[in-house]
C-alpha cells in the first residue's frame, strides 16, 4: 500500500516519505515536520491512534494535518482516530480520485491551526475540489 500511495501522490506532484513503523514515522514527523501525514492505524511499534496522540502532544508537530487511510472501516475506529487528533478518515478500498481530492484540500487549509476552523474550511475546499458548489450563505 505504501508503494501504491507513493506512486499515486508522486504522480500528483507530491514528495512522499514513508516509514516502516509508527515510531519511525513519529521520529520523521518531528525531524522534518511534513505538510501532511497519511496514516494507517495498523502499524508495528506504535499504532495509529497512539501516533496521532503523540503528534498532537508535540509542539513541533501538533498542527500537521493527519488523514487516516485504513482497512479498519468501522465507526468505532473512525471515532477513536478523530478523538486522537486525526483530521480525516478514508476507508480502504478507496477511490484514488477521492484520496487525491482530500490530500489537495487538506494541503490548502493546513495553515489553519484551529482544528474546528480547519475542518470547516477543509469541508468547503473539498467540495470545491470535487467540483461541487456549496449553497450560498443566507444573509444575516
Amino acid at each position: 500500500m505504501q508503494d501504491f500511495l507513493r506512486e499515486v501522490l508522486a504522480a500528483d506532484g507530491h514528495s512522499v516519505v514513508t516509514a516502516a513503523d509508527g515510531q519511525e514515522a513519529l521520529d520523521q514527523a518531528v525531524a522534518s515536520k511534513p505538510d501532511l501525514i497519511l496514516l494507517d492505524l495498523r502499524m508495528p511499534t506504535l499504532d495509529g491512534v497512539a501516533f496521532c496522540k503523540a503528534v498532537r502532544l508535540n509542539l513541533r508537530t501538533k498542527h500537521i494535518p493527519i488523514i487516516v487511510v485504513t482497512s479498519l472501516n468501522l465507526q468505532a475506529k473512525l471515532d477513536e482516530s478523530i478523538a486522537a487528533g486525526a483530521d480525516d478518515f478514508i476507508g480502504k478500498p478507496f477511490d484514488v480520485h477521492d484520496l487525491i481530492a482530500r490530500v489537495r484540500s487538506m494541503l490548502k487549509v493546513k495553515h489553519i491551526t484551529d482544528p474546528h476552523e480547519r475542518q470547516q474550511q477543509y469541508n468547503l475546499v473539498l467540495g470545491q475540489v470535487r467540483g461541487q458548489r456549496e449553497p450560498p450563505s443566507s444573509p444575516n
